[in-house]
């Protein structure tokens, strides 16, 4: 497999959505880390309420009994790939990490 660099092979509005989807991914996956006691902190609450209302869909996914578990290992690995893509410049050296969440 040749080493590219991931510049050469993504343009800057693909480079935005996938820094979209980044954040996006981030947010889930922290506050899916977030339990009960610890909401009860203001700024973690604000920061909860923020995320469920940009995305209400996926929030309601995370506390399905059946399938909220599933739903944040996707979150987590969708963070894990985009991480690698993101943070290296060469995608194989990021492989090493993954899937290490930075998060």
């Amino acid at each position: 497999m040749e080493r590219e660099n991931i510049a050469k092979t993504i343009t800057e509005l693909e480079m935005e959505i996938l820094r979209d989807q980044h954040h996006k991914f981030g947010e889930l996956v922290w506050f899916a880390r977030k339990g009960p006691s610890v909401r009860e902190i203001k700024q973690v609450k604000d920061k909860c309420d923020e995320i469920i209302k940009k995305y209400p869909l996926e929030c309601e996914l995370l506390w399905n009994d059946e399938d909220g578990d599933w739903q944040h290992g996707f979150h987590s690995g969708c963070y894990a790939i985009l991480n690698v893509i993101l943070m290296h410049e060469d995608i194989l050296d990021g492989m090493d990490e993954f899937p290490f969440l930075d998060s």
